[in-house]
């Protein structure tokens, strides 16, 4: 983590698991709607997605990322936020918002929908 990321807490049931925001406009768009607690379902069995209650701004980030297990992150085309437990190579309309530090078995191989809360953890 560097002195601009901002630490968050990712809440699932009894687990929490930490992880930072980097500085950059997806993130600090994220960063403004927090706390959130969202409902999370898997897609594709490589991330677990929801959608915020306001979409997150991607003025000023690249058209493209290449999310990898463990990033935190947005589909703009969707309108999602997601966690990434597999890496899912690049998309147009994706953009990473930040790094999740730990196990993500509490993200993975789950069948029904599940809540989340994302809040700061300063």
């Amino acid at each position: 983590m560097t002195t601009t990321d901002t630490p968050v807490r990712i809440v699932i049931g009894d687990v929490t698991l930490h992880a930072a925001l980097w500085d950059n406009p997806a993130a600090r768009s994220l960063l403004e709607q927090l706390p959130l607690t969202l409902e999370f379902s898997d897609y594709g069995g490589r991330e677990v997605i929801a959608q915020p209650p306001q979409p997150i701004g991607m003025e000023g980030m690249p058209e493209e990322d290449c999310p990898v297990a463990g990033d935190l992150g947005y589909y703009a085309p969707s309108g999602v936020v997601s966690v990434h437990y597999s890496d899912i190579g690049c998309w147009n309309g994706s953009a990473r918002l930040g790094r999740i530090d730990g196990d993500l078995s509490a993200v993975q191989g789950r069948s029904a929908p599940f809540i989340v809360t994302i809040e700061r953890a300063d």
